[in-house]
């Protein structure tokens, strides 16, 4: 089924399939089940598909047991390699939705919009290694423990520390430690930093989001789509799928 979908069968085995096709009416239907599953999963219309799998499992069998009868009836060749290439396409559909459906819509959302922040603070300092940097460098390199702790010395000494507290947030954010990252961001929204203000809109919308509070997330996302920054676009873009 999957060479016949893609126009890879010559003219010979083609004309050979399609009239198996014909003379199974359920093979029949699997076919226009499988164009349809196909189109769905290229337009990213990924939510019909729940609506096709109870479906799918039972045709899947419906096939099985037709073709077996045909074959039996008839006493001619099956190409049995068309069932299995199906089946398991079969298989490989439900599977994927079953992943994708188990994760919650808002869930879903956040992976999709979510691109790790890159800090690139150069330290041009001679001597000792700036806290601050050093931080921002354990953060890029994946140590995200390591560089909350950086920042938690950094906010102990300097509490208005508007760039550690961003920092912080965002790590936190990779090891999902989201009412962390919120308060984090939070506060560097409040201080209205010119730096980072629009960059922990964005992030804690994003938190907001994964936490189930999406009302909040439209506030913060309403005020990026509403003035010049580099998350207008984006944020116009997901305020309609969460709407």
């Amino acid at each position: 089924m999957i060479r016949y979908l893609e126009g890879e069968m010559g003219k010979e085995e083609k004309d050979l399939f399609e009239q198996e096709i014909i003379s199974v009416q359920s093979l029949s239907k699997l076919k226009c089940l499988m164009e349809e599953i196909d189109e769905t999963v290229s337009d990213s219309r990924m939510f019909d598909l729940v609506n096709k799998l109870k479906e799918t499992q039972e045709l899947y069998n419906a096939v099985i047991g037709a073709t077996y009868v045909v074959a039996k009836e008839r006493r001619t060749y099956v190409n049995w390699k068309h069932i299995a290439a199906a089946g398991i396409t079969l298989l490989l559909v439900i599977s994927t939705v079953v992943i994708n459906f188990s994760r919650s819509s808002n869930d879903r959302i956040f992976a999709s919009y979510y691109v790790q922040y890159k800090g690139n603070l150069e330290d041009r300092s001679s001597g000792h290694v700036n806290p601050m940097i050093y931080g921002v460098q354990q953060y890029d390199k994946g140590n995200y423990s390591e560089a909350i702790a950086q920042f938690s010395k950094i906010i102990k000494t300097d509490g208005s520390n508007t760039a550690a507290h961003f920092f912080s947030g965002i790590s936190s954010i990779e090891l999902r430690s989201y009412e962390r990252a919120i308060a984090n961001l939070s506060y560097v929204i409040d201080k209205n930093d010119i730096a980072y203000s629009n960059h922990a809109r964005w992030y804690l919308a994003l938190c907001y989001l994964e936490t189930n509070q999406t009302n909040l997330a439209a506030v913060l996302l309403d005020v990026l789509a509403n003035n010049d920054n580099e998350y207008k676009t984006k944020a116009l873009d997901l305020l309609k799928k969460i709407h």
